[in-house]
């Protein structure tokens, strides 16, 4: 389970910022300014782009999580004026012009001191090290594994070219046996499937034709036993850590709709049992992803990244003795990965205005009820008396525009200030 329990009043947020620490944005923000300016350097001055800041980024990564949950077929449908795509609320935030700079000059790390290919010290994945060095470790260390693990490779779609090898389940790899002899000997135990062509498999089990539903070969090497079971097809697994001599039963139905007890070694159904944590995994991950098409590999190890961070903290969450979710009738209510993605987009976008808001007129009749002369702190110069080069230190002043003001000058001051008011 969790490593870290937090208080009950911690938030989404802070359950994120567990695995991607706010530090992060700190050097996004760093390094998206630093590779715009040089790519201002190369193709001169961009007159749309400003520089900038962590705030924004995390704004942006807000806004990346609602357009996963809300999906329109492209990035000009949120900014549209239809009123059918309003409700993601992200034309209210930020403009399409700014969202679009930020897409363009988005950079995670300084890869400009990465030696050229070929050369030594040349990284591959100088991209995103800068974060994977961060992320990573947090990863391992925030959660303590359950008994059972079940493993598997995650795969991120690209079609795009890619400077390293790529790993592809349908090629034959050298893991098999020797694998299941080091986890043996660091006192880990595993099962799993293996293909029949493996080396070091015995012919007892590469050449078993087995016909009849729930007939089982079995071969043992020291710790290690290789099974050979008949289901609607033969299934091959290998395994360290079950006892081969146990067996139990599995249910089947018939073609005739009729439903029969099959005998099974229990390997079978341990496998069986905790193999589905791997499809978990894929279907919390692609649900609501946040990855957007990019023409760079690197954008998508990314947000990759970032929606497994999403994931991992949703099951801290979901795992915290202080975070129970109560119903009316005082009964527990499993938490949603789409509850804590909404609360985490609102958590990260908090009062980010990208997009100046319009004034409504409601708003301005409003705005003068609040200038009222008050007594302030302490006295300062009075702001209208300055101009005219006059000194008096008042202690009256407007609360709203945080100034001191004689009282004959309040009224000129606001006149000229805030004409809007008079009218």
């Amino acid at each position: 389970g969790p490593t870290t329990i937090l208080p009950s009043d911690a938030n989404e947020i802070d359950f994120i910022n567990l695995l991607f620490p706010s530090e992060l944005l700190e050097k996004i923000a760093e390094e998206t300014n630093r590779y715009a300016e040089s790519e201002q350097e190369k193709k001169g001055q961009d007159p749309k782009w400003r520089a900038t800041t962590a705030q924004e980024i995390r704004a942006y990564i807000g806004i990346q999580i609602v357009m996963g949950i809300i999906v329109a077929p492209n990035q000009d449908m949120y900014f549209s004026n239809d009123s059918l795509f309003k409700p993601s609320g992200i034309n209210e935030r930020i403009t399409g012009d700014r969202l679009d700079k930020l897409n363009q000059y988005f950079h995670v790390s300084d890869n400009s001191q990465n030696p050229r290919r070929g050369q030594p010290g040349h990284d591959k994945l100088a991209h995103v090290r800068t974060i994977m060095d961060v992320i990573l470790p947090k990863l391992k260390s925030a959660y303590n594994p359950h008994k059972e693990v079940s493993i598997d490779e995650a795969m991120i779609a690209f079609t795009g070219r890619l400077g390293f090898k790529q790993y592809v389940p349908l090629k034959l790899t050298k893991r098999g046996i020797k694998l299941f002899n080091d986890l043996a000997e660091n006192k880990t135990y595993a099962c799993g499937t293996i293909r029949t062509n493996r080396k070091g498999l015995p012919p007892t089990i590469t050449k078993s034709k087995l016909k009849k539903q729930g007939d089982v070969i079995q071969m043992q090497k020291g710790d290690m036993v290789a099974t050979a079971w008949h289901d609607k097809r033969t299934v091959t697994l290998l395994s360290t850590n079950v006892d081969p001599t146990d067996t139990t039963e599995v249910q089947r139905k018939q073609k005739d709709g009729t439903i029969i007890n099959v005998p099974c070694p229990r390997v079978l159904k341990i496998y069986t049992q905790f193999m589905n944590g791997v499809d978990r995994a894929d279907q919390l991950r692609s649900t609501y992803s946040i990855c957007r098409k990019a023409s760079k590999w690197w954008k998508y190890l990314f947000w990759f990244m970032v929606d497994v961070c999403i994931c991992n903290a949703f099951i801290l969450m979901k795992e915290s003795t202080n975070h129970v979710i109560k119903t009316k009738t005082g009964r527990t209510r499993e938490r949603t990965q789409i509850e804590f993605r909404i609360k985490l987009a609102h958590q990260l976008l908090g009062d980010f205005w990208g997009k100046r808001k319009r004034e409504s007129i409601g708003e301005r009749q409003t705005q003068g009820l609040f200038h009222l002369p008050i007594e302030m702190d302490k006295k300062r110069t009075c702001k209208q008396c300055s101009k005219q080069k006059i000194r008096k230190e008042p202690k009256t002043g407007c609360e709203q525009c945080n100034v001191n003001l004689c009282v004959g000058c309040f009224k000129p001051y606001h006149q000229e200030r805030h004409p809007e008011l008079f009218n």
